[in-house]
Order: C-alpha cells, then sequence, then structure tokens
C-alpha cells in the first residue's frame, strides 16, 4: 500500500454527534462510542467475511484498553469518516464520490472499498472520541426499506469492485445464503420483508448495463492493487454464531 494517510474532508451522518477536543488529533475513523450508553462502543468498524455479509467489529461492546490499538479495517462506520481530499478526488466514479442510486445504506462500504482499491488504507485510530447518538436515521425507517437498500446496494458494491475471481467465490455464496435468510422471512409470515429482498436482487439484474458501466471506470481508473494483496488485510473469519446471531438481528451479538 503506497500511503497510510487517510483524508482532510469529514463525512458525518448528523444523528446527534458529541465532539471532544481532541477530534482533529488524528485520521480515519475515530473510536464510536453510545452516547446513551458512554461505557460501550457504537462499532470499531467491519470486515469483509466469504460470506459477503460483513463482520461488524466491537459492535456494542465494552470500551476496554484491549480495544485500544491501532488496526486496519475494510470499512468505517458512516457516522462519522475522515478523509485526506486528494484520497477521494482519486476514487470518485465518473466525478461522484457517492453513487446516486444507493439513496441509503451500504454507501460507505462503497467508498472504502474503492479506498483500498486505490492503493491506500482504512484504519481505526482509538487515541481520537466521538460520541454518537445511535438510530437517528434508521428509528424513522421501517425495516422492510432498510432491507431492500441493505440487500440492494450490497450485491451492486460487490458486482462494481471484486475482482473476477473474488467475485465467483463471494456473490454465489452471498446470494444463496440471501435466498435462505429470504425464505426464512416468509416462513416466519414477514411477506413484506421477504419481498423487499427479492426486489433488491431483481434490481441489480434490471441494473446491470449501469453496473457494468461503473465497474469498468473502476478497473480502469481507480483499481491500483489485486484482491489477492488486499485480501489478507480486510477479510476475517468470525465464527458460525456471528451469522445466526446476524441473521436474527445484530443486537444479538456479543463481541467475542
Amino acid at each position: 500500500m503506497k500511503n497510510t494517510e487517510l483524508v482532510s474532508i469529514i463525512i458525518v451522518n448528523w444523528n446527534g454527534l458529541r465532539w471532544l477536543p481532541d477530534c482533529f488529533n488524528s485520521l480515519a475513523v475515530r473510536k464510536l462510542l453510545l452516547m446513551d450508553q458512554p461505557d460501550r462502543l457504537d462499532a470499531i468498524g467491519a470486515f469483509l467475511t466469504r460470506t459477503g455479509f460483513l463482520y461488524h467489529y466491537g459492535f456494542h461492546t465494552k470500551n476496554t484498553k484491549s480495544l485500544d490499538k491501532e488496526i486496519e479495517l475494510y470499512t468505517v462506520k458512516g457516522a462519522c469518516m475522515i478523509f485526506r481530499r486528494n484520497v477521494l478526488r482519486k476514487i470518485c466514479v465518473e466525478g461522484k464520490l457517492f453513487d446516486p442510486l444507493y439513496f441509503a445504506y451500504f454507501e460507505e462500504t462503497d467508498i472504502c472499498h474503492r479506498i483500498w482499491l486505490a492503493g491506500y488504507r482504512i484504519m481505526y485510530i482509538p487515541s481520537s472520541v466521538i460520541y454518537h447518538k445511535a438510530g437517528g436515521t434508521s428509528s424513522a425507517m421501517n425495516n422492510t426499506f432498510i432491507q431492500y437498500h441493505s440487500f440492494k446496494n450490497r450485491i451492486q458494491s460487490y458486482l462494481t469492485n471484486l475482482d473476477f475471481s473474488s467475485l465467483l467465490i463471494i456473490l454465489p455464496t452471498h446470494i444463496l445464503l440471501t435466498t435462505g435468510y429470504t425464505l426464512a422471512a416468509f416462513f416466519r409470515g414477514k411477506i413484506k420483508l421477504g419481498f423487499a429482498i427479492i426486489r433488491a436482487m431483481v434490481w441489480n439484474i434490471w441494473y446491470w448495463r449501469v453496473t457494468l458501466d461503473k465497474r469498468r471506470f473502476v478497473n480502469k481508473y481507480i483499481r491500483k492493487v489485486s484482491d489477492l494483496s488486499l485480501f489478507p488485510h480486510i477479510i476475517r473469519s468470525p465464527g458460525y454464531s456471528y451469522f445466526l446471531k446476524l441473521a436474527k438481528g445484530l443486537s444479538l451479538y456479543q463481541h467475542e
């Protein structure tokens, strides 16, 4: 990786943030503590898994010294991201930082993936702290809406950013698990949720030309590193218990 410095632009999802005086002393993602439970982390960030679902590292765990170390992350929490301006300019797709088709959810992960592809790193810096009033946006949305955009955007991001060999491994696994999750939703009587996930998958078929154009742009103008060299930095394999609890609701999971 050619540069560990990340950014001089700050992007905040304004759900009620309380800034500390040392906020600008370091770069990348800050330590996000829950404003309503200041002894607990919101999350440190996330790693990619070979299932296509993210491993949300440090989710709602106790704020202990064992987590006070700088680490690389695949993606950061969208509540607060700090980047160098010149890095963001290098990862824009046809002049756009955010994909306008995403609307909400997974947009920060799509950006972080392109930062890695451009040869930079995403770092967790625990020496600087932000208190986050979690759920300010999602609490106003129903779960069906959230899951539709989450599944839709996640699939499109992988179709855009993964190289072909990685896509052949991760995408089929992700679609298989997504189909299982959809069938489980129908079985539990959550009909709207099941159809929302189906719509998310169909959307990606309908917009395949748009995704292909974006993929070509990323490979031609942004990608500087291969997935083979990238994956050791961004992929982790949590235990099966994580995925079982993720399917039921991440709030049931405790960081291991």
